[in-house]
Formats: structure tokens, sequence, C-alpha cells
């Protein structure tokens, strides 16, 4: 019985987060660039596209289905469950910001003659 006790309190805890504190982790997206930031990642040797994770879903914006593009993703998270209106915003934003960063990568390594594909 106690152990379920420590358990709750310990859920609990980290369940109560400062509404501040939280917001500061979504608030980049609202001022992100993915053009220039996708072409000075590309320029700076980072070539990984931007993919979305989360419970149900695993996609990587604009690349086929049967692409095997291994790790060379960095993926941004997307939750199931939304606890504030800052994680609304981003939920909303990151599908959008990925799909755009992703079509300046590809046309950037495009034009450089890098495929971006290993079917």
């Amino acid at each position: 019985m106690n152990i379920f006790r420590v358990i709750f309190i310990a859920l609990l805890a980290a369940s109560c987060s400062s509404p501040e504190n939280y917001q500061e982790g979504f608030d980049w997206i609202l001022h992100a660039n993915p053009e220039s930031e996708a072409i000075s990642a590309a320029d700076n040797g980072d070539l990984r596209l931007i993919g979305l994770t989360g419970m149900l879903l695993n996609e990587v914006p604009l690349i086929d289905k049967n692409c095997e593009y291994g790790s060379n993703v960095k993926y941004l998270k997307i939750d199931d469950v939304i606890d504030s209106f800052a994680e609304r915003k981003y939920q909303v934003i990151a599908p959008v910001y990925a799909e755009t960063y992703n079509y300046h990568l590809i046309t950037y390594l495009r034009k450089k003659g890098i495929d971006i594909c290993s079917p």
C-alpha cells in the first residue's frame, strides 16, 4: 500500500510544473525561420531532415514512405495529450515547420546533387 502512495505522490509532483517554464520549451517555434535554418544547417554539414513523432505518429514530411532515411532525421515530439495553450500552438505549427524545413533542405540538397533517399 505504501508503494502506491509513493508512486502517486511522485506522479503528482512530476505533473506540477510552472506554466512559464513549460511554455519556454515551445516558444522557439513561434520565431523560427525554417528556410534559413535548413540552409544554415546544410551549410554546417547537418543534412538531417525533420520528422514528427508521437504515440500514434512517426513520419517525415515530404519523404516517400519507401525511403530509407535511417538516422538522418531529427524528430519533433508531438504529444497526444495537450497540457497548455502554448503546447497547442506548438502542435499546430510543428508539422508546418517540419514540412517547410524539409522542402528547403531537399531543394538545397538536390541543387548540390545530394541524394536524400536510398529506396
